[in-house]
């Protein structure tokens, strides 16, 4: 795998879109798990929580007063802070076919200015993890892809306890949405993950990591026809995955 256009994206978590839509931010994350929130909407909120204190929080896009909170936040965002390159959706879950997300997309795109508006958006379906709600559709990752400049795919948590298949279906994967996304002009990221979470059922680390991920990516022979890899997540990076990311990066 060679270097050149390939870059990595890395979830920084700067904050969240609480059920009003208006933006929290976490300011700073102590040892004792705890968060310093900024919430312009309710000041009593503002100052050290534990993280339970944000489930719960819900996206609306189906909502209209919701739709216009989120926006004039997202819009004081990138005034606040204008080297921000853009703004990334990602609502979790989300079923395909969901109109609502592609209402909110056309409604947000004005006020970025040019600025890029990017969608995490769940992978195809696959034979290895029957769980329609945790796939998209071909036709809707289309659909999705035509309504903004970027798709970043989360391509991890499949529950597959065997290395070879997950390599196998990051190859499949791959070539399934370079032939889904290109034709729009979107730009395609393919989101790897670097968490561990062992445990969950969901994901297997020594499974689901970046080496086996990126020799699935480099398999399909698409590259040049991707626009980045996604790392999930920036604060799971340690020095060995660093090295393994550069291993394949070189």
């Amino acid at each position: 795998m060679k270097t050149g256009k390939y870059y990595g994206i890395l979830l920084m978590g700067a904050g969240y879109f609480c059920r009003t839509g208006h933006f929290i931010a976490i300011k700073q994350v102590d040892d004792n798990n705890r968060a310093y929130a900024l919430d312009v909407a309710y000041s009593p909120r503002s100052g050290w929580h534990d993280w339970s204190v944000y489930q719960g929080m819900a996206a609306r896009p189906d909502d209209e007063s919701w739709r216009k909170n989120f926006i004039a936040s997202a819009e004081e965002l990138l005034k606040k802070h204008p080297r921000l390159a853009g703004v990334q959706i990602n609502i979790e879950p989300l079923p395909s076919g969901d109109a609502d997300l592609l209402r909110l997309l056309d409604e947000l795109r004005p006020v970025l200015n040019g600025k890029t508006l990017s969608v995490a958006a769940y992978p195809p379906p696959t034979k290895w993890h029957r769980f329609p709600n945790l796939h998209w559709q071909f036709s809707y990752i289309n659909r999705i892809a035509r309504h903004c400049d970027q798709l970043a795919v989360m391509m991890y948590d499949t529950a597959i306890s065997l290395e070879k298949f997950y390599t196998i279906l990051m190859t499949d994967w791959t070539r399934q949405l370079v032939g889904a996304v290109r034709p729009t002009g979107c730009e395609l990221l393919l989101g790897i993950p670097a968490y561990e979470d062992a445990g969950v059922g969901y994901h297997h680390p020594r499974v689901e990591n970046i080496s086996s991920a990126l020799r699935g990516i480099s398999a399909s022979d698409q590259l040049d026809r991707v626009g980045g890899i996604a790392i999930y997540c920036e604060w799971e990076m340690d020095d060995a995955k660093w090295q393994r990311w550069r291993k394949h990066f070189r």
